[in-house]
């Protein structure tokens, strides 16, 4: 394994940033943990450096690849952070007004499940919280087959924070959707909801067109 790692020199950065990616999805610590990573790899890199005799230099050669795996994986580390989604500051036991765009829709027999994009959310005191394009996953009442793609839509509708149902060995959909942007969800009824507007493209109005004769037919 050492000579592997000194040997594709890649692979010392690679490896721990992967790594790193994964660990911040099960383990707190928000920048301290990279911030302790990068700055041990930094400092065992500089004192290996300054060593000038060459035969002791070369039999620590492998401190070089710990070095560079220490900063690869507090660089992956910061990128997760990064790039996870952010919690809002709102009262999951509020009402919420909201404007947002349709990302992806699946529709089921008695139900309509979709990704959306928060544009705004306005409480009851009429104040305007920024989402920064937060994600959520919402299930719509009914079969709605004229809720497509590329829709914005106004509703209003209770946020609540995605967890797991607790059994044992089963799936982890918190950790899931949170790595693919996602910390809240929500159902919303049939009359909490409206189409206000399309963003229009090519995949949109075909999706539109299919979902039209899917409601022609069944309706």
């Amino acid at each position: 394994m050492r000579e592997a790692l000194t040997k594709a020199p890649l692979l010392r950065i690679f490896i721990p940033f992967v790594l790193g990616i994964l660990l911040y999805q099960y383990i707190n610590g928000r920048y301290l943990i990279p911030l302790i990573s990068i700055s041990l790899g930094i400092f065992l890199y500089i004192s290996l450096s300054i060593i000038r005799n060459p035969k002791f230099k070369l039999r620590l050669t492998y401190l070089f690849s710990l070095a560079f795996c220490f900063i690869g994986f507090g660089i992956g580390w910061l990128n997760a952070l990064t790039h996870s989604p952010k919690e809002l500051d709102i009262d999951t036991r509020e009402n919420y007004i909201a404007q947002a765009s349709v990302l992806k829709v699946k529709h089921n027999d008695f139900t309509t499940s979709a990704d959306l994009s928060i544009h705004w959310l306005s409480d009851s005191s009429n104040s305007i919280i920024n989402t920064n394009g937060a994600k959520i996953k919402a299930l719509f009442e009914g079969s709605d087959y004229s809720l497509t793609e590329g829709d914005i839509i106004a509703l209003s509708t209770k946020l609540e924070p995605i967890i797991n149902s607790g059994n044992p060995e089963e799936f982890d959909y918190k950790t899931h959707c949170r790595y693919n942007g996602f910390l809240y969800q929500t159902f919303v009824e049939r009359d909490k909801y409206s189409i206000i507007g399309e963003q229009h493209s090519m995949a949109s109005s075909r999706k539109k067109i299919q979902n039209y004769l899917t409601n022609l037919i069944l309706s």
